[in-house]
């Protein structure tokens, strides 16, 4: 009966506590006030005009309010302004490092190799001098089963099981800042993976990982739109226009780190082609133009290939300016 108790009391406390948790877990974002900054003209008003800096104007309340007005339209709270959602907004997530078998301890070298000695012991698959002798290594081949080959796998297996629960973790934080900020644009800054000297094959999985399960359902940033920096250019989109929004809100751009693809001195051509294969490539510049009102402005002949953007965004992507 006190066993009973212990536990309906027990489940009475961690109930509400295991509820709070998981609302917390899902909605963290709001609960922290996540928002884009809105435009800065939009965002300062006649009436707060002077009275306000204005990165309190273009952050804050007002952005957290817009954010929560475009998962719940109908909410009867009045914005603070006018503004709406600034037209380039990019979430930027940094250093990811996947790893994988280089941080599992039983990866390197044979499985539970004292117990396989042992085993060659006393199948007489060795030579000794003598029984005894044959004896004492046996003996000592067990005792560092037990105290040495044991704690590596239970070692290997948390490693194992803590970088599943790590991608899934990553892909939860992804998801979750995602869905709640509406983004237009999503970039991963690296170092994507955990270690340039990794094998092809290693490299291969890590990268799978990376695909379909952290950042499942996007796609890399085509060949032909990561254009190296030029003055005669083709415009990587029209900000604006929901058609390449939607396209864009798919692609990841990664900006390669020194993890990936090695320091000044590890860098190679093996391992800047097989990033460039997974990831995108290394070196390249976007240029988004901010769409005009006048519908003829943004025909393709008026858009494409201008020596002089109006309003434009260039971000620009290279191994060289990658940070630990």
């Amino acid at each position: 009966m006190f066993l009973v108790a212990l536990l309906r009391h027990g489940l009475r406390l961690l109930l509400p506590l295991a509820i709070v948790s998981t609302f917390y877990l899902y909605l963290y974002p709001v609960f922290l006030g996540c928002a884009f900054p809105l435009p800065l003209t939009a965002a300062i008003t006649n009436t707060t005009r002077g009275l306000e800096t204005p990165s309190k104007s273009a952050a804050g309340l007002p952005a957290f309010l817009e954010t929560l007005h475009q998962h719940v339209p109908n909410l009867p709270i009045p914005s603070r302004t006018d503004a709406q959602p600034a037209p380039f907004r990019l979430l930027a997530l940094g250093d990811p490092q996947l790893e994988g078998d280089s941080s599992i301890p039983n990866s390197k070298g044979p499985r539970v190799p004292h117990l396989q000695s042992l085993y060659r012991h006393v199948t007489y698959k060795t030579a000794h001098s003598s029984l005894r002798e044959r004896i004492r290594q046996a003996l000592h081949d067990w005792i560092d089963f037990v105290f040495e080959d044991v704690f590596v796998e239970l070692e290997s297996l948390r490693k194992h099981i803590d970088l599943f629960g790590n991608d899934f973790y990553l892909a939860h934080i992804y998801r979750t800042v995602h869905w709640w900020t509406k983004p237009t644009h999503l970039t991963v800054l690296g170092d994507l993976l955990g270690s340039q000297w990794v094998k092809d094959d290693e490299f291969q999985r890590r990268a799978g990982r990376f695909w379909n399960r952290v950042f499942r359902g996007t796609e890399r940033v085509p060949d032909e739109t990561a254009v190296y920096p030029a003055m005669d250019y083709d415009l990587s989109a029209i900000m604006g226009n929901e058609g390449e929004e939607a396209v864009w809100q798919r692609r990841v751009i990664n900006v390669v780190g020194n993890h990936d693809i090695g320091y000044a001195g590890d860098i190679n051509e093996d391992r800047l082609h097989r990033f460039e294969k997974a990831f995108g490539k290394a070196n390249y510049e976007l240029r988004f133009e901010l769409g005009r009102q006048d519908p003829t402005a943004n025909a393709p002949s008026t858009t494409r290939r201008r020596t002089r953007p109006p309003t434009a965004c260039r971000p620009s992507c290279a191994s060289s300016c990658s940070t630990t």
